[in-house]
């Protein structure tokens, strides 16, 4: 706990002054008062810096929690240890191989058929597949839902 006093006495600010500024951005970004771009590309910033120091910290902390219960309490926060689970690799697997490229093959005709149908170039037939206008048989269309829209920031290109 010393550790985490010195680090906030150092820095001269404590994770409620940065909850607190963050608020203070988006009822300034609300109330018209700052660009919303610039408030993200602030918060963009904000979150790779916190990334970047979690990952060094992360490997500390779970070394440090080594030293208490598998559950325990620090500072009003109730922390569990999980064990890292196992993690299976099949890509040597020849018959999991092949039904994995049966499926991409089966996903890439059933996104054919639902591009048709989309387009109006292709029929659903009552079994529900889709046949082009030449009657060759597409494939079952796939249900399509629709990822919400984005703002991608990317670094000032250098003028060459």
């Amino acid at each position: 706990m010393a550790r985490t006093r010195t680090i906030l006495i150092r820095s001269k600010m404590t994770a409620q002054d940065i909850i607190n500024g963050l608020a203070e951005m988006a009822e300034s970004v609300e109330s018209g008062n700052t660009n919303p771009i610039d408030a993200l590309a602030i918060i963009r910033r904000i979150e790779k810096i916190v990334t970047d120091v979690k990952a060094v910290i992360d490997p500390m902390a779970i070394e440090e929690a080594l030293k208490y219960p598998k559950e325990f309490e620090l500072n009003g926060i109730i922390w569990t240890r999980r064990d890292g689970t196992a993690r299976y690799d099949y890509k040597d697997v020849p018959t999991i191989t092949t039904l994995k490229e049966d499926m991409e093959a089966e996903q890439e005709r059933s996104k054919r058929a639902t591009r048709m149908l989309m387009d109006q170039r292709g029929t659903l037939t009552p079994e529900g597949y889709v046949i082009d206008p030449g009657g060759i048989i597409i494939g079952y269309p796939a249900k399509v839902s629709m990822s919400k829209d984005m703002l991608v920031a990317s670094n000032k290109r250098s003028n060459r």
